[in-house]
């Protein structure tokens, strides 16, 4: 009897955990988030609007001409790996690749660039890497451009053993082949990774980070770039792109936050938070001092340093009409 009893009062207090469980699955509890207002996220367990609902897109699928298409043509056993690609912005059939390619076991790391003039139904390789250094046997990073000259921009990282320094090759038929090399980087100093390279007014604009985040600028198509700029102190993992008008604009990481650096007529550089634009400065009348309120500030040529020098977050700017020197 005792026993009959113990389990009947058992399973009575089972029973009611389970509907305790279920009552509280069926009320959703707010998550108290603390600290920087743009990290504030809506609780997992939220329940979807009454008129939510999901329906398929509408229209029929896409039908590609072609099956998925292996773009490198070896048939080694080195693996690939962080593709990136360009399309040449006078004619979308012609794709240019850069990718890692390298050796399970034997510390080999090379780059290959894979061309197609086809819309990619059809690819060749070949090895941008052309004048290679003793002191950096191998190769990583691939980033791709075309230039307003029509060539095609090849840059990468070749390290190992010493530090990595990043060389730009350049082709003139199109990625098919590569005649010339330059180095963007010093031999000396420290260590160049993750380069980003776009064509836009002005040249050719190089991003790469070691203790910041640097730019670079060659308006010789290469041959030669300018001293390292800092775009920023803490960033990391550039992203650039351009407009039509060439206006270079770089988005990159910080270690809390990303943030979105443009370049206007390949002068100034100008500074957002990619969540919120800040509001620049009202201009100063150059003779009486006075702020123009309601006039939003355009900075101009010889605001900043020019021609890829890149000014620092929250340096100042001199003012038009503050001698040089």
């Amino acid at each position: 009897m005792q026993k009959r009893l113990f389990l009947l009062a058992s399973l009575a207090a089972l029973l009611g955990i389970l509907a305790a469980a279920v009552a509280v699955a069926g009320h959703p509890t707010a998550v108290a988030v603390t600290g920087d207002p743009d990290m504030l996220v809506p609780a997992a367990n939220v329940h979807p609007a009454a008129n939510w609902h999901v329906q398929p897109v509408p229209g029929a699928p896409a039908v590609l001409p072609w099956a998925n298409t292996r773009v490198n043509t070896d048939s080694t056993n080195w693996a690939q790996n962080e593709p990136f690609v360009a399309v040449d912005p006078h004619n979308a059939q012609h794709l240019v690749v850069g990718a890692n390619n390298w050796q399970s076991g034997t510390g080999q790391f090379e780059v290959y660039a894979y061309t197609s003039f086809d819309g990619g139904q059809t690819w060749a390789a070949s090895q941008p890497y052309i004048n290679r250094n003793a002191s950096r046997l191998n190769a990583a990073d691939a980033t791709v451009a075309f230039g307003a000259d029509g060539a095609v921009y090849f840059a990468f990282v070749a390290f190992s053993p010493a530090n990595g320094a990043v060389a730009v090759s350049r082709s003139a038929d199109g990625g098919r082949t590569w005649a010339a090399q330059s180095w963007a980087t010093s031999f000396a100093g420290e260590a160049a990774d993750k380069p980003a390279l776009v064509a836009g007014a002005g040249g050719l604009y190089l991003f790469y980070q070691g203790s910041a985040l640097y730019s670079r600028q060659s308006v010789n198509n290469g041959s030669t770039w300018s001293a390292a700029s800092t775009v920023d102190v803490s960033g990391r993992y550039a992203a650039p792109v351009v407009d039509s008008k060439g206006n270079v604009s770089v988005v990159y990481a910080t270690p809390n936050s990303i943030r979105l650096a443009r370049a206007i007529n390949a002068d100034t550089l100008q500074h957002h938070h990619c969540r919120q634009h800040d509001r620049a400065p009202a201009p100063r009348d150059p003779v009486s001092r006075r702020h123009h309120p309601g006039r939003r500030h355009r900075p101009q040529r010889d605001d900043v340093r020019r021609l890829g020098r890149w000014p620092q977050r929250g340096a100042r700017q001199r003012h038009p009409d503050q001698p040089l020197g």
